[in-house]
């Protein structure tokens, strides 16, 4: 008698990285990878469908969205408009923000397909460069077949024929502005604040950081990862410098912080430039 065996399907897995620069501030780059709309329409191949609403608990359609979370069900489409194509329903999670820079992930309700992008943002010179690093997996076999390309040539085609040409063809520098972009929104308990003020800090090169409580505001100047200027409204009275950290270690309760970078050396230089102009 014949008896069958299960065969497992070899699971692929493949990392693709890429090096870009763009004449385009380092915040207008951050202001592309923090809007979850804006990548996944530049990545193609997934349309969000639902976001995770904060405040009720569930997924909802856009525009239901009392209080967006980083959760999304997603619709994950492969092929191109002369072929064939093929859709499967996901999830993605994203954008997390941290020192080590902006990063999305996410997969297919069958587990068959999970992909992660990892992105480091630096400016130097009027220029900013960006390091990819896109890692696709998924269950060889039927999916092959289903994908149309392996692992390795959906990772690249990702990279080089989606997120590359948006950054070099649309995120183009010339514009004079300043402009703050969001890097990080949370709410951490009082006891924490201290440690989590050093962390969002050592990701940023210049921005602000504002901290809620019940009963006061403050606002932290942030330069070459590093706390600056610090000012504080508490019980109607301001506190500046060294007092500003004395009396964030006596709040008790829940801090709301926000994050925003702020690209000032990429104004200084491109004022430069327009000076040069000019004469």
């Amino acid at each position: 008698m014949n008896v069958l065996k299960a065969v497992e399907v070899p699971f692929l897995r493949l990392m693709y990285t890429f090096d870009v620069k763009t004449s385009a501030s380092k915040g207008r780059v951050m202001g592309f990878l923090l809007d979850p709309f804006v990548f996944t329409g530049v990545i193609g191949h997934i349309n969000v469908l639902q976001v995770m609403d904060v405040k009720k608990g569930k997924y909802v359609a856009p525009g239901s969205l009392e209080e967006p979370g980083r959760d999304y069900r997603v619709l994950y489409v492969f092929g191109t408009p002369d072929t064939k194509l093929n859709v499967m329903l996901g999830a993605m999670l994203g954008p997390d923000f941290s020192p080590a820079g902006v990063s999305y992930g996410g997969k297919t309700d069958d587990g068959k397909f999970e992909w992660r992008a990892d992105f480091k943002v630096s400016a130097d010179r009027g220029e900013t460069e960006v390091r990819i690093a896109l890692d696709v997996q998924y269950r060889s076999g039927t999916l092959d077949k289903l994908l149309g390309r392996s692992a390795f040539q959906l990772a690249q085609h990702f990279v080089t024929d989606h997120i590359i040409p948006y950054i070099k063809l649309y995120l183009k520098g010339g514009e004079l502005e300043v402009s703050k972009v969001e890097v990080a929104r949370l709410e951490v308990d009082a006891s924490q604040l201290l440690t989590k003020l050093r962390e969002l800090s050592k990701g940023m090169v210049t921005g602000v950081i504002s901290a809620a409580g019940e009963d006061f505001r403050a606002t932290l100047l942030v330069k070459n990862g590093e706390l600056g200027t610090m000012r504080m409204m508490k019980g109607g009275k301001l506190f500046t410098g060294g007092d500003v950290i004395a009396k964030l270690l006596t709040e008790q309760g829940r801090v709301r912080l926000m994050a925003y970078e702020v690209d000032v050396e990429g104004l200084m230089e491109r004022v430069g430039e327009d000076a040069v102009r000019v004469e």
